[in-house]
């Protein structure tokens, strides 16, 4: 007994436990064991030092892991993995990244069903696609009358009056058994099911897809290593991903936005369930890896090596995190969230009526506040317009460096006062990121229109090449109501 709980078992654990460790472990639970997991102090520390046996937690020691959730790992890290939603540890989406996105969002258009723009008739089509879990999170089906019920994020959006009626359509793709396996080659049987039983019936085609979320994880993840094996399922999620991302753009060709969710707590599920901790959480760092792969190549041109051509120019569509969701069991992580046992059945591998509430409202209050999302997803019109307008088109801006003059203009479009801040930034020819004009603070009444005049200077060592002038408008840094460019190119 002592022996288990001063030597949990190696990391590289690949079937399911020996009866007479699970009898073990059991025990330990039973009568406790000095600086276990079970009764250790849940605080946020460094996994290379918490403890953590690395063959999954047990269902009797299901509350907390003492995991980190990537949101919250600052300066630890995962077994030499940093945290963070993005590079470099950061929670925030690099410039380039966010632009692309941005820029697909604000032209996001009704299509008709051959995908040809058609803003009288035509659709916006959103899919989910993943497993049992997508699905019951998605849309959990009441089978006698054929509809989401009311707690799941289909039902809450149907009864929701800000969401939009008219040109969105909501269709779930998920279904069970629908892993990462069924999902990988664009003549899966599993995309003409959802063409033939979800699509079609909605009235929609594939032509008509425009974004995804997903949420997936691999079939028997638990036979697999955990992290850092080189073996890790972490690894081959990014491979089956890669395969995923370009089979969606193949089989929906005018996909713009992919928005991915990594797994929620896995530690109420057995250890020979589908995906317990710490699988489910390393699914996290799969989906990371996987965002930072296109980015990295989108910046380099280099293609990673796990994940694949992830090119948004050609054989992708954008992807990004939704709504990230792991949190630490009943341990609330910064923002709050957490994911005490009661918001799990009793199998503890999918969510209970409690948990699928939950998880539907935070997918929901994310499109509904995400300004990747808000243009189509939300049926009330701009509440903010700017505008740029440079003194001269085109700008040159000669070797030596020079300097452009520019209006910048801001509308309130909305009938109550706002609270704005303005900002611009450059997006240079390397792809990297410059500042231009700091914040300013606005405040606007009704229907007012602002105008100021700005100049921005560029220096002569500045790269040649074509640049990019970006302004938004909204509440500095992160939440953008509207944005505009413009373009100038520094000569050789």
């Amino acid at each position: 007994m002592s022996n288990l709980c001063s030597n949990p078992p190696p990391a590289s654990h690949k079937g399911p436990l020996p009866a007479i460790i699970l009898l073990t472990v059991f025990a330990a639970f039973l009568f406790g064991c000095e600086d276990s997991l079970l009764d250790a102090p849940q605080t946020h520390r460094s996994a290379e030092v918490s403890g953590i046996p690395r063959l999954g937690i047990s269902p009797f020691a299901a509350q907390t892991t003492g995991l980190i959730p990537l949101i919250d790992m600052a300066d630890t890290t995962y077994f030499g993995f940093e945290g963070g939603l993005y590079p470099d540890g950061s929670n925030t989406m690099p410039e380039a990244h966010r632009h692309e996105a941005l820029q697909r969002t604000q032209h996001m258009e009704p299509l008709d069903t051959l995908g040809i723009p058609d803003p009288v008739g035509g659709k916006i089509v959103m899919l989910s696609v993943g497993m049992s879990q997508t699905a019951e999170e998605f849309c959990e089906r009441d089978y006698l009358e054929d509809i989401c019920n009311e707690w799941s994020f289909m039902g809450k959006a149907e009864d929701d009056p800000e969401v939009n009626h008219t040109t969105l359509v909501l269709v779930n793709g998920a279904d069970n058994g629908s892993y990462t396996t069924r999902w990988d080659d664009p003549k899966e049987e599993t995309y003409d099911r959802v063409r033939d039983e979800r699509l079609t019936p909605a009235g929609v085609t594939e032509a008509q897809v425009q974004i995804v979320w997903t949420k997936l994880s691999n079939p028997d993840a638990s036979e697999r290593p955990s992290l850092p094996d080189p073996g890790a399922d972490a690894y081959e999620m990014m491979i089956y991903m890669g395969d995923i991302i370009r089979s969606l753009k193949t089989r929906y060709p005018r996909l713009k936005l992919v928005f991915i969710t990594s797994r929620s707590y896995g530690g109420y599920a057995s250890l020979t369930s589908n995906s317990p901790e710490p699988w489910a959480y390393e699914t996290g760092f799969a989906m990371k890896w996987m965002i930072e792969a296109q980015i990295n190549q989108m910046a380099s041109g280099t293609i990673d090596s796990l994940a694949g051509d992830l090119n948004y120019d050609t054989v992708a569509p954008w992807i990004g995190w939704g709504p990230y969701w792991w949190a630490d069991g009943d341990n609330p992580r910064s923002d709050g969230l957490s994911w005490p046992r009661e918001y799990y059945d009793d199998g503890g591998g999918h969510l209970s009526k409690t948990g699928e509430d939950a998880a539907a409202q935070i997918l929901l209050d994310f499109f509904k506040t995400s300004d990747l999302s808000t243009p189509w997803f939300l049926a009330e019109p701009p509440v903010v317009a700017v505008t740029l307008t440079p003194r001269s088109d085109p700008i040159e801006i000669p070797p030596e460096g020079g300097d452009f003059e520019f209006r910048l203009t801001l509308d309130n479009l909305s009938d109550e006062t706002r609270d704005l801040q303005y900002w611009t930034t450059i997006l240079k020819p390397d792809g990297g990121t410059k500042n231009g004009v700091d914040s300013v603070a606005v405040t606007l009444a009704p229907g007012e229109s602002r105008t100021d005049r700005h100049t921005q200077t560029i220096p002569g060592k500045a790269d040649p090449g074509d640049y990019v002038y970006y302004a938004y408008a909204g509440t500095f840094p992160d939440v953008v109501l509207a944005a505009d460019s413009l373009t100038f190119v520094k000569l050789e």
